[in-house]
Order: structure tokens, then C-alpha cells, then sequence
């Protein structure tokens, strides 16, 4: 893993992405997209205007969607289910499909 993505994903993780917190989402989102979206010939085709917050990520050659993603983090729930408790930060998870342009 490159140090650019190693500060990419502390910084994801950083963002307490629950369920339900969509400004929270966004700013996690956000983070995503500049990372992707700083690499030559990659942008955003579509993003969501409300709700849950999601991005559709593509090619300027408009070859097909890159990923299509949101980000969130299911709450942790009774404890007691358990077999380490979890941590008092719990990270993100993202929910992306990652598709390969056409050709």
C-alpha cells in the first residue's frame, strides 16, 4: 500500500459513517472522489442531489462507470455478541462495485 492511500484511508476512517449520517457520508464520500477523481481522465458522471449519499465514478472517454459507491458503518449493536469488543472508533466500511471500462 502507498503512503498516498495509507493517509487516504486514515483519513476515511476518521469519519464516523453510521447508518443514518448522511453529512458525515459525504464528507467520507468527498474524500474518495478527490483521490479518484485526481488521477488524469477520471470524473463524476452522476452523484445523488438527496438522501443517501452515492457517486457514479467514470472515464472523460465515457467508456463505462469506474465505481459506483456509498460509504457507511452499520452500528456495532449489543456488545455482548461480541467475541472482542469493538473498537470505540468503528472504522468505515464502503459498500463499492468497482467495474472495469468497456472495450
Amino acid at each position: 500500500m502507498t503512503d498516498e492511500a495509507l493517509s487516504l484511508l486514515r483519513d476515511l476512517v476518521r469519519h464516523d459513517t453510521t447508518s443514518g449520517g448522511s453529512a458525515a457520508q459525504a464528507a467520507a464520500q468527498e474524500l474518495a472522489v478527490s483521490y479518484a477523481t485526481a488521477t488524469p481522465g477520471v470524473r463524476v458522471l452522476r452523484r445523488s442531489a438527496a438522501g443517501r449519499p452515492w457517486v457514479l465514478v467514470g472515464t472523460e472517454s465515457g467508456d463505462g462507470p469506474l465505481f459506483v459507491c456509498h460509504i457507511d458503518t452499520v452500528p456495532v449493536g449489543s456488545p455482548a455478541l461480541w467475541d472482542r469488543a469493538p473498537s470505540p472508533r468503528t472504522p468505515t466500511k464502503s459498500s463499492c462495485t468497482a467495474a472495469a471500462p468497456s472495450t
